[in-house]
């Protein structure tokens, strides 16, 4: 049997954590560089006139850049540039441990480098272990961190001298992701924490609509072959709004909520906004003959008073990012989950395609700051300005909203992304996810057999990898006919019949209230117990008694989990509200001190009174919605629902 290479041994190491990138190394095309042997017998390279590592001692030296890295806390490095890989597999060797350890991730812009490496440099052993990775892609780069980096994770990013000056571009490109990636991480975390509560009431005060309305599953392959056009609010739209006029009835226009004034400016009427705010959003409607010309596309979580807007129609569809959404989609008729961005406009383009479209086009999308402001004219904002820090970091929005006077001021920390032109341009952090969501999205669209057309006719703003780029006229003049029949496609869709299983709803609504109510007992129980333990500590300082309380509290801790997963909001509303326990208790602190013990116990309360609240909550908006559920009953059962 013929022995393996070294070369097979290290892509072996890669076959299941880095797929694309083994694929691409495998190519026969692809030429690696030639390594050289240094004085000490190691290897080191040349690539474009510059030696990545000493000509004498190259290991040596990657040990000097390890002692640099090794005095700093850390729970991520991320690694620009693999070079022959000592810095690498130092970094492996000294951070890395299966449970506490840093985890070590490599960007390599160059195939080449890698491939020479790997023909001559055995580095699989590294590469074996889990928490180590590498990738020659910005975007599962940024996938990764965003989605695997704990937000209270410290994340190092570092790099050689020869790779700043050789890969000065793609370093700002690196810098700029994993930045981006990190500002992510941290804000889903704070989102979830804050926001989750309110989708959920509101989801709950939408049961009695989602009775009434169809489900946006009714659309899907209806419209085959005609176009569709995007409409978000982004400054660029001032420059092609106007042609989207005398398209009614030949193409499909689904405005963002926020497009929708400024649409009405150029005289066009979408044929949906879509909206799916916990807020209400009266003033984004004209309240007048206008709005009864338009059909909403709401989320289920929008808020109530959207669903009762006296609008020509309203179709929902399921909020995948909410779990109970999902678990009881079936039971409300609903099969079809839309994939969603986190932003109106990332769920229009999925919808779109879905609905059969093509081509699938894009407006107003710049994800990035215009030249005086964040949105068109005609929007909420009537009054815009923008000024960039020296350091062009930071920059503070002022602007007025609605029919307000006052002119407030708001700061935003700047991040870089691509422009159309290839420049940088600056844009915030919800931007660069939606930009981050529209890239991994069209990674995976274009690999589908026979994909409809996406094009980018925002003619301003940033570049999205992997959609045409060009200009709405080029757009019509291409693609647009005549006698598409809109209306009478959602008309006909209108008509769909929800298969609503409401006994299956009224059991799961009984269930989830069973368990609340359980629930809401263990976590009382847990911050009462704590209450006496934190009395018996400032009384008399830590005693044998303490323990015993502190074991009924941990039998409580496992009942209440084990109860919660029978409520998968009630599940992830204790996760977060002891996520600021755990936040707390990493702090860098001696834990076994009375007085840090009786802070240490004032948390434990804190999080638990906070369960205990939530659950007590959600009992009294469960029996309405049970009442609810019960009164349609009767009436859909009568109807053939």
């Amino acid at each position: 049997m013929k022995d393996k290479t070294i070369f097979d041994k290290n892509i072996e190491s890669l076959t299941e954590k880095s797929p694309a990138l083994v694929n691409a190394l495998q190519d026969d095309e692809l030429k690696g560089i030639t390594l050289e042997v240094a004085r000490s017998g190691e290897y080191t390279f040349k690539y474009k006139g510059i030696y990545f590592h000493s000509r004498y001692e190259p290991r040596k030296e990657a040990e000097l850049q390890l002692e640099e890295l090794m005095g700093r806390k850390t729970d991520w490095i991320v690694l620009f540039g693999l070079g022959c890989g000592y810095l690498f597999e130092a970094l492996v060797k000294e951070k890395f441990d299966d449970e506490n350890g840093a985890r070590v991730l490599v960007y390599e812009p160059s195939l080449e480098i890698i491939k020479g490496v790997f023909e001559n440099i055995d580095l699989s052993e590294s590469f074996y272990k889990d928490n180590v990775c590498i990738v020659s892609e910005l975007l599962p780069l940024s996938d990764m961190l965003s989605t695997q980096v704990d937000g209270m994770d410290d994340v190092i990013a570092y790099q050689t001298t020869p790779y700043k000056q050789i890969f000065g571009k793609e370093l700002l490109e690196f810098t700029n992701s994993v930045q981006n990636a990190r500002v992510v991480s941290k804000v889903y975390i704070t989102t979830d924490i804050e926001s989750r509560l309110l989708w959920l009431e509101n989801y709950f005060k939408n049961i009695n609509s989602f009775f009434k309305y169809p489900d946006v599953g009714a659309l899907i392959d209806k419209f085959k072959g005609v176009p569709a056009v995007i409409v978000g609010a982004g400054p660029s739209l001032m420059k092609n709004a106007h042609l989207l006029k005398d398209l009614k009835d030949k193409v499909l226009i689904i405005a963002a909520v926020s497009a929708y004034k400024p649409l009405l400016e150029f005289g066009v009427i979408p044929d949906f906004v879509i909206a799916g705010e916990k807020i209400d959003l009266a003033e984004y409607f004209t309240e007048g003959e206008e709005d009864t010309k338009i059909r909403l596309l709401l989320a289920d979580v929008s808020h109530p008073n959207m669903l009762a807007r006296n609008v020509k129609g309203k179709f929902v569809f399921v909020s995948t990012f909410m779990k109970l959404s999902v678990l009881h989609a079936k039971l409300w008729g609903g099969e079809y989950f839309p994939d969603i961005g986190g932003s109106v406009t990332t769920t229009a383009l999925a919808l779109g395609i879905d609905f059969g479209c093509d081509p699938v086009v894009l407006l107003g999308q710049d994800l990035a700051f215009g030249k005086t402001g964040t949105h068109a004219s005609g929007a909420v904002y009537t009054e815009q300005s923008l000024d960039f820090n020296e350091e062009g970091n930071k920059v503070v929005l002022h602007q007025s909203y609605a029919d307000e006077d006052e002119v407030l001021d708001y700061e935003y920390a700047v991040l870089w992304i691509k422009g159309l032109d290839g420049k940088r341009i600056a844009s915030k952090f919800d931007w660069v996810t939606f930009h981050k969501w529209f890239e991994e999205y069209m990674s995976g669209y274009n690999k589908r057999d026979d994909p409809a057309k996406i094009i980018n006719a925002t003619e301003g703003g940033a570049y999205i990898e992997g959609m045409e780029h060009t200009t709405l006229q080029d757009v019509i003049d291409r693609y647009v006919k005549d006698g598409a029949s809109v209306e009478e496609i959602i008309t006909d869709a209108e008509k769909v019949k929800k298969n609503v299983d409401v006994q299956g709803l009224l059991e799961a609504y009984q269930d989830m209230k069973g368990s609340l109510l359980k629930i809401k007992k263990e976590a009382s129980g847990i911050a009462k117990s704590a209450g006496k333990a934190l009395k018996i500590c400032n009384n008399a300082g830590i005693t044998s008694e303490l323990s015993q309380i502190i074991d009924k509290v941990m039998a409580s801790e496992k009942k209440l989990f084990d109860e919660s997963t029978n409520v998968i909001f009630m599940w992830e509303t204790v996760v977060e509200y002891t996520y600021e326990l755990k936040e707390y208790l990493r702090e860098d602190v001696e834990h076994g001190s009375v007085e840090q013990f009786q802070k240490d116990l004032q948390r434990v309360i804190k999080s638990y009174s906070k369960v205990r609240d939530t659950a007590g909550r959600f009992i009294s908006i469960m029996n309405l919605s049970l009442e609810t559920i019960k009164s349609n009953m009767d009436q859909f059962n009568e109807s053939g629902g």
